[in-house]
């Protein structure tokens, strides 16, 4: 008897969680006692808009919404946000010269799928305002306006994340994804599991950015913006693919494929640049990670194949600076840290004092990273090559194999080892020294298949 009450108690028990489960399951898309409306027309969809309240899911029906432009003003909750999707996903279209605008707070936009026009205004198709909103589940495709500069997706204030979302074919100027900040507030945006794909070469022109987050004016304060787990391939629009113009954010565990451009602290101080994994295909001027100004942290990252000559670019470039920087200049490069990095045959792996500028980096000190270069004959290259001499430099436990070291001595500096890494080559494509405590081990390596949306593919 007492056996079938416990018996019992635990039946009841697993169903009332079955229940609970699927409850939150339920409420991660449609908030309990939401009001959901399908809407066929702009004017429904108007209606629908002004009747908002938390709580409230606004779907649109299958086919071409051509030039919708609207701006949602209603406030829905953390609990309860307003969403705007659809009724099937991967079938509704948003296309001509459109945009989605969130004016309020707490809103999720779920599933829209830009195609076959351009942003309506220069900001974006998609532009987060007020609060604590969402873009998720979001694709872009070839949607360029050919005659001038324009973003697909721009955030403002505070608190917005965009996830899960699919970005493809930009061929025009403006970056793709702009963190916008008009005083020195932080913002906390997260911006992670996304694709971003095929960016047209600009031709070395600037604000052809993938992501920018920030510009000079606010750049000595702090954003705390997230980029992490994203997918990158063929974004090849300017030298900085992610552009931080900002100070404490953090750039974590994505992933570069082909990609003719660099992560870059162009600005700011305090940020992370960590666990990234960056394979170029051998491309010409690819590179790995630009540095600037002050107290970063690059660690845990993987680097291969860079094939470039040029001053600004390599496998990580340590900035020089102006002698007297503006606002918008290079300010000088100092207490950077590089550690546990993993640069696997680079023409040029290391580069100091890169760039068109007037004074060396300061400081920076490098701690457990495996160089390896076994390229020979005429692409053979310094694994260090000194533009400008850093003027406080140091080493400690970095292995260096391959081509000639690069440093004017007559021996290496204390802290480097000339001696193979012995890499093996894992099952994620990665090269790892022997030793687990020199190099990057392991970083995350995404396929474009683990992230953008999951509800559909475009």
């Amino acid at each position: 008897m007492v056996k079938r009450k416990i018996y019992s108690w635990l039946l009841v028990c697993a169903l009332l969680i079955l229940a609970l489960t699927n409850g939150l399951m339920v409420a991660a898309t449609v908030p309990a006692g939401a009001e959901e409306v399908i809407v066929t027309t702009k004017k429904e969809l108007t209606s629908a808009l002004n009747r908002a309240r938390p709580g409230t899911v606004i779907k649109l029906a299958p086919g071409d919404w051509s030039n919708l432009e609207i701006s949602i003003t209603k406030n829905g909750t953390a609990e309860q946000p307003i969403t705007l999707t659809v009724t099937d996903p991967g079938s509704v279209f948003i296309t001509g010269a459109s945009k989605v605008v969130t004016m309020g707070n707490y809103i999720v936009l779920d599933g829209l799928y830009f195609k076959d026009g351009q942003p309506a205004d220069q900001n974006g198709a998609i532009q987060l305002k007020g609060f604590n909103n969402r873009a998720t589940n979001c694709s872009i495709v070839n949607y360029n306006n050919e005659k001038a500069y324009t973003k697909w997706v721009s955030l403002y204030n505070r608190n917005h994340r965009v996830d899960h979302c699919y970005f493809a074919g930009k061929n025009n100027g403006g970056a793709l994804l702009v963190v916008w900040r008009s005083n020195s507030s932080p913002n906390h945006h997260l911006i992670d599991h996304n694709v971003f794909r095929d960016f047209a070469d600009g031709g070395g022109v600037n604000e052809w950015e993938t992501i920018r987050i920030g510009t000079s004016d606010f750049s000595q304060s702090s954003s705390y913006t997230t980029v992490e787990y994203n997918y990158f391939e063929n974004c090849n629009g300017e030298i900085e693919i992610i552009s931080n113009k900002a100070c404490h954010n953090t750039i974590r565990y994505n992933t570069l494929i082909n990609c003719k451009g660099h992560i870059c602290l162009r600005h700011g101080n305090n940020c992370v640049v960590e666990g990234n994994v960056i394979k170029t295909g051998n491309l010409k001027d690819a590179g790995g990670i630009r540095v600037m100004d002050k107290e970063h942290l690059i660690i845990n990252n993987y680097i291969e194949g860079v094939r470039t000559t040029s001053d600004a670019r390599g496998g990580i470039v340590i900035y020089g600076s102006d002698l007297k920087p503006a606002l918008n200049g290079y300010w000088p490069t100092e207490k950077i840290r590089v550690e546990n990095n993993s640069l696997i045959d680079c023409q040029q792996s290391l580069v100091f004092g890169g760039g068109n500028t007037q004074a060396p980096p300061v400081s920076v000190s490098f701690a457990n990273n495996v160089i390896r270069n076994n390229l020979t004959g005429e692409r053979e290259y310094a694994l260090i090559r000194e533009v400008k001499k850093v003027q406080e430099v140091s080493f400690s436990g970095d292995i260096f194999y391959g081509s000639f070291l690069g440093l004017l001595t007559l021996t290496p500096p204390e802290g480097i080892v000339l001696s193979d890494p012995q890499i093996t080559l894992g099952s994620d494509g990665l090269y790892y020294a022997l030793d687990p405590t020199k190099g990057a081990h392991p970083p995350v390596v995404l396929k474009e298949s683990d992230v953008g949306p999951r509800t559909y593919r475009p």
